[in-house]
């Protein structure tokens, strides 16, 4: 609905009853890298491809896992011009924000942004009648 491609790592996982391989249109990763940086691409929960089959931008949901280890697995892919962010609950900003003063993180943290569960469900739920609109009205998917 955004424009992006969507893959995400786990298929079989769901969200309100809904499988997330049901929405990744991508089943696998495009050969955008090498062996190593797709090795890293392949462990991100999410990612959001542009037309040019490059990553645009990455997501690690942090549910239960600690939001070090997420931030660990996005910044692998620090040398590619990409926007990564960790989706979690509201209350784990803080420790995100934490994490984010830390040395090597500190100097990527316009790269870096924090996501709640909250404000994913708004995007989504904004972004249903804009899609639906533009379809109606451009003719365009």
């Amino acid at each position: 609905m955004l424009g992006y491609t969507p893959y995400t790592v786990d298929q079989s996982k769901s969200f309100n009853g809904h499988k997330l391989g049901d929405a990744a249109i991508l089943k696998q990763i495009p050969a955008f890298a090498g062996k190593r940086d797709l090795g890293s691409a392949r462990e991100i929960d999410v990612i959001w491809f542009g037309d040019d089959e490059n990553p645009k931008l990455c997501f690690e949901v942090e549910h239960t896992t600690d939001i070090v280890h997420g931030l660990t697995g996005l910044s692998q892919l620090q040398h590619l011009y990409v926007k990564f962010f960790i989706v979690a609950f509201e209350d784990r900003r803080a420790k995100f924000n934490l994490e984010m003063e830390k040395f090597p993180l500190r100097g990527m943290k316009e790269r870096f942004g924090f996501i709640s569960y909250d404000e994913l469900s708004a995007l989504y739920e904004t972004s249903i009648p804009f899609y639906e609109l533009k379809i109606r009205l451009l003719g365009e998917n």
